[in-house]
């Protein structure tokens, strides 16, 4: 039998996306694309696929030079 009236309490909203490298908080909302199949098949099999692109992103940034080292990513 399913809670139908689900109750979300502060304290695990405050602990639902969280990064595990304590570097920076998360924005609210979710920044959301779509992908090539092949690419989202690979990303899929990561075991912290989360973490993984928000360095690849920052990566990425910090080569076109949009992002430098000393700021938080």
């Amino acid at each position: 039998m399913t809670n139908s009236n689900p109750v979300l309490t502060k304290a695990f909203l405050d602990t639902r996306f969280t990064r595990d490298d304590g570097i920076e908080k998360l924005a609210p909302t979710p920044f959301q694309v779509r992908l090539p199949v092949s690419t989202d098949s690979i990303l899929r099999k990561l075991p912290n696929r989360s973490a993984f692109i928000r360095a690849a992103i920052a990566e990425k940034l910090q080569r076109d030079g949009l992002l430098h080292q000393g700021d938080a990513s």
